[in-house]
């Protein structure tokens, strides 16, 4: 039996399922898996296929029991083919995360805490967050603002693609779980995301209200 972590805020509701199943106990948890026969042909990966089967089950879960068909826009967003509800996704080794909400755009990130983000970090955070992150030297810091911009990015798309130009993070009180603001310099909006800091992994969602 999978066993499904699953969060609310608001009308949105969270689901994450974690990547050590099987293909076929993946498939078990779909009530139709012959319409995902010709998708899954394609995918040449084991890992990449337990991605896929993972965002559907965790998309029946959040959606109460409910399959809904995956499309895509041209600029590579997922969306329900019925537009029943609002949708985003996310994967790392660990598990997959999936966000829905019935009128709201969202975004989600989920990654696996990652020393690659000491490397990179000058990449995407903007000045006033390098100078918080040399005075502080906080690697949670840097989970947060990366997954937190990475979950902005999937509302936002192509016109948030600087993180460290576009996207800048008000300070914050950096903690196990909590919020935070992003301003999009370009159109100066204000956007609210929530974390969950884990050992396991970090994650980030947005609704766009």
């Amino acid at each position: 039996m999978i066993l499904y972590q699953s969060l609310t805020h608001q009308n949105s509701r969270i689901c994450i399922v974690e990547n050590r199943f099987s293909i076929e106990e993946l498939l078990g948890e779909l009530s139709n898996p012959k319409i995902y026969k010709n998708e899954l042909e394609k995918l040449k990966l084991e890992h990449r296929k337990k991605e896929f089967l993972g965002i559907r089950v965790a998309l029946k879960e959040a959606l109460d029991g409910a399959e809904k068909e995956i499309e895509y826009t041209y600029d590579g967003k997922p969306i329900l083919k019925d537009g029943s509800h609002k949708i985003s996704f996310s994967h790392c080794k660990k598990c997959v995360a999936v966000i829905v909400h019935p009128e709201f755009d969202v975004g989600i990130d989920v990654e696996l805490p990652s020393a690659k983000l000491k490397k990179i970090h000058t990449r995407f955070l903007g000045q006033k967050e390098l100078e918080f992150y040399q005075e502080t030297n906080s690697f949670d810091f840097l989970r947060i603002a990366w997954s937190a911009k990475e979950a902005l990015y999937k509302i936002i798309g192509d016109k948030a693609y600087n993180f460290a130009e576009q996207l800048h993070i008000q300070p914050f009180q950096v903690d196990k779980k909590g919020t935070l603001n992003v301003l999009h310099t370009d159109t100066e909006k204000i956007y609210k995301l929530h974390y969950l800091l884990l050992d396991t992994y970090t994650l980030a969602y947005c609704i766009d209200e």
